[in-house]
């Protein structure tokens, strides 16, 4: 069997492991084809595939050390940054996600995505008219970033701005109207009405 085959059926049954949600079997899979290979394109993509599931099973240290090691092998690649700046979200040190994010967006300024991880850590500070001016300026650059659009929905109905939200609403729901997180979004809007009436109750 020749490698590049054994390969391909590595790829191919840790990919269909981490379909099925078997991650740690998946991670197993792909660190051992990480430790044999020395393919430096390849070792970059099983470094992110690495990393990415190590963030979902909230691993950000193991995370953390693959992608460093992109960065180190290509300090120009502004994705590598946006990513540690979700893991450092991950870790909790939100000032050490806010320079990730700026790296990212120094690189590559014109990247609306880098913007809106940068949004959210200042949503996540509690900056929340510096977020809502960021979160809208990603959405005038990009107007189809649903996710962008969904952080400026989560955002207004935390700061009790429910006309505009129930606005950024509709313009979602004409988008997806079946979108399950804009279902999530209106009842949120629903409880934050509730929770206002029931307080002015009780005055």
């Amino acid at each position: 069997m020749t490698m590049s085959l054994s390969i391909d059926e590595i790829l191919i049954r840790a990919d269909d492991l981490k379909q099925r949600g078997k991650l740690y079997k998946a991670i197993t899979l792909y660190e051992t084809l990480y430790n044999e290979v020395m393919d430096e394109n390849l070792l970059y993509w099983l470094r992110l595939t690495l990393a990415d599931l190590y963030f979902w099973i909230k691993d950000f240290g193991r995370a953390e050390k693959f992608i460093l090691e992109n960065i180190e092998s290509n300090p120009n690649d502004s994705f590598n940054y946006y990513y540690m700046g979700f893991i450092m979200v991950g870790r909790g040190n939100l000032n050490k996600a806010r320079e990730y994010f700026e790296i990212a967006l120094r690189l590559d300024p014109d990247n609306s995505e880098y913007l809106r991880g940068l949004a959210w850590v200042e949503f996540l500070k509690g900056n929340y008219e510096e977020a809502e001016n960021l979160f809208r300026e990603v959405l005038s650059k990009d107007p189809e970033n649903s996710a962008a659009l969904d952080n400026l929905i989560e955002l207004l109905i935390k700061t009790e701005k429910l006309e505009e939200a129930k606005l950024e609403i509709e313009k979602f729901r004409e988008r997806d109207p079946k979108d399950w997180q804009i279902l999530y979004r209106i009842q949120e809007l629903k409880n934050k009405q509730k929770e206002i009436k029931r307080n002015r109750g009780k005055l």
